[in-house]
């Protein structure tokens, strides 16, 4: 037959409820438990503090990477407004030529 006292390690008695409340281990086991917890707070803090040490110079990186993209976007921009004069110039270069060529084969 199974005795209850067999149930909680340590007991003498055959109920579930423990002989005695040992108060002189509580704060003891108080103390255990807070200090746990201490260092999970501490260790939690430090990862806090590093993510936001790293999330400010995620930021800052973004912030250099968006400038940088900007000032592409204005030179390409430019490119792009250069390229459509040259095209410009060249249409007309080519209707100068081809006008010139036929002034010239009416002449013959």
């Amino acid at each position: 037959m199974l005795r209850l006292k067999n149930v909680i390690a340590g007991s003498i008695s055959d109920s579930l409820i423990p002989d005695a409340v040992h108060y002189n281990l509580l704060t003891v086991l108080e103390l255990s438990e807070l200090q746990k917890h201490e260092k999970t707070i501490t260790a939690q803090q430090q990862m806090i503090d590093s993510l936001k040490t790293e999330n400010i110079a995620l930021k800052a990186d973004l912030a250099r990477k968006g400038n940088q993209l900007n000032e592409q976007t204005k030179a390409q921009s430019l490119l792009n407004d250069k390229q459509s004069v040259d095209e410009k110039k060249i249409a007309e270069l080519e209707n100068t030529v081809n006008a010139m060529l036929k002034a010239q084969a009416s002449i013959k």
